[in-house]
């Protein structure tokens, strides 16, 4: 009687979880969405303890296009990918975090996610490296071989969706002109007008990489704005404009 009860209340337990859409099987399965916003930043002078790292992309994985298929006892990548470390850093906070590949530096990321997108003509075995550093230069790394094979790498377009707010009560900014551009692309939409369905909204397909946006209308102060494109992104951007 006593075993049917403890049975009936993991039952419950593991059906709530279920519910709650927490898979309590597979935690590689969990997604969190942070309010980078919220992150406290640190100050402490006498911080003397490396950060936390842990390079948690490219796993034990095979990847295709940036998809993890199955596991394997060596990361195998078949296109390209995006890297992501996991760093932490309670006395001082993350300053920036570097990424390498076969020890040359190939990005460095100052605020989170710290992430850099992998796509160009490799193949067989390299090392992947992050580096992380806090504010009073603390240093710690974690590093993986991997195995390769993107002999031809192909330009992927990542859908962005976005939204442009503003005025008294923050409502929804039709024919907003968004400009999105860098050193070697650049694209130009404008925020739709249907109410209740795209009134404010805009849409835009970009390959991953760092780009200036920025946001145009008459009565509004122009508005600029850093982003990063990954490939695995599916963000909704919201930005409010001041009147001018």
């Amino acid at each position: 009687m006593k075993n049917n009860a403890v049975k009936i209340a993991i039952i419950g337990i593991i059906s709530l979880l279920l519910i709650s859409g927490i898979n309590p099987i597979s935690s590689k399965n969990i997604s969190f969405n942070i309010d980078y916003s919220e992150i406290t930043e640190f100050s402490n002078e006498n911080d003397t303890t490396p950060p936390i790292v842990k390079l948690v992309k490219p796993d034990k994985e095979l990847y295709i296009n940036n998809k993890a298929i199955r596991g394997l006892s060596t990361p195998t990548i078949i296109g390209g990918i995006d890297v992501i470390a996991e760093v932490s850093d309670n006395e001082s906070g993350i300053k920036m975090v570097n990424f390498y590949i076969d020890g040359q530096l190939r990005d460095t990321v100052y605020d989170p996610p710290y992430k850099w997108t992998w796509n160009e003509k490799k193949f067989l075995g390299h090392n992947v490296k992050i580096e992380a550093y806090d504010n009073n230069n603390n240093r710690a790394e974690d590093s993986d071989s991997v195995f390769i094979f993107n002999f031809f790498p192909q330009t992927k377009f990542v859908t962005i969706k976005g939204q442009v707010i503003g005025g008294l009560f923050n409502t929804s900014i039709p024919g907003v002109k968004v400009t999105v551009q860098s050193d070697s692309f650049k694209r130009v939409t404008f925020t739709k007008r249907i109410p209740l369905i795209n009134r404010g909204c805009f849409v835009l397909r970009l390959p991953p990489g760092d780009y200036l946006l920025t946001l145009e209308k008459n009565r509004f102060v122009t508005q600029q704005n850093d982003i990063r494109v990954f490939m695995d992104d599916n963000e909704y951007l919201i930005f409010e404009l001041e009147k001018a």
